[in-house]
Parts: C-alpha cells; structure tokens; sequence
C-alpha cells in the first residue's frame, strides 16, 4: 500500500496512532489540526485519503466533505465520530464519507477500515489508467 493521506482531528493522541498506522502501512502522512487547516493544506497538496472528525471547530467533518465536493475535489474521506448515535454516521454517509469509524475502535477496527479503503483507492486508480 501506499499514497498521500491527510490525517485531520484536534486530538494529539489519535493523530499520533492513526500517523504511525499510516506510516507503518508505507504511506505518507500530513497533518492538521481542524478543517480550516485542512482546505488549505488540500489546496497546496493534493491526497489520496483524507481521515477526519467528524465534529471539529471551525469547520466539521461534514462541512469539510462538503467543501471538498463544492471545490470538485474527489478524494476518499474517512470521517471517526464519538461513540454516541448512529445518526453521526447516518449524516457522515449521507454527506459522501468513504467509511465512518467510531475513534473508541480506532485501534481495533483502523486496520480494516484502512484496508477497505486502500482497496477502494487501488480501484480508482485502475479506473483512471483505463480512461
């Protein structure tokens, strides 16, 4: 595996576990801090994956992918919400997220979610050298 990700959350510690997953899985990691952050680093350097919260000050998970759609940037993007409602993950599909993960599954469940989503990454890809 590998690629750009952008990894956005206002925690240090998740950013922390979610850059070594990363990297650890050959891919290169940038991060912010919040989603204004984001736009701007996206803006200067395009990705492959974007890993974001879904609730963050400035500018939220979902108002991020709906920036990202507004600007015709298509990139996959992971939203991790709080343990709480499934309606947090209703909106984040609903919104055009890749996949959702809970941030207390984060050390079981981000392998997978990163599988999937690598998978999804590698099919683009294919798709776009067969255009």
């Amino acid at each position: 595996m590998s690629g750009n990700v952008l990894v956005v959350t206002t925690s240090r510690a998740d950013r922390l576990l979610i850059q070594e997953a990363l990297q650890s899985a050959d891919f290169d990691v940038t991060l912010a801090l919040d989603g204004a952050e984001a736009l701007l680093r996206l803006e200067m350097h395009p990705v492959d994956l974007v890993i974001a919260d879904m609730t963050m000050p400035k500018v939220s998970g979902v108002e991020l992918l709906q920036r990202l759609r507004s600007l015709d940037i298509s990139v996959p993007v992971v939203l991790l919400v709080e343990d709480g409602p499934d309606k947090c993950a209703i909106e984040a599909f609903r919104a055009g997220a890749a996949d959702v993960l809970r941030k207390e599954e984060l050390t079981t469940e981000f392998p997978d979610a990163l599988e999937r989503v690598s998978d999804r990454l590698h099919d683009e890809r294919r798709r776009r050298q067969a255009e």
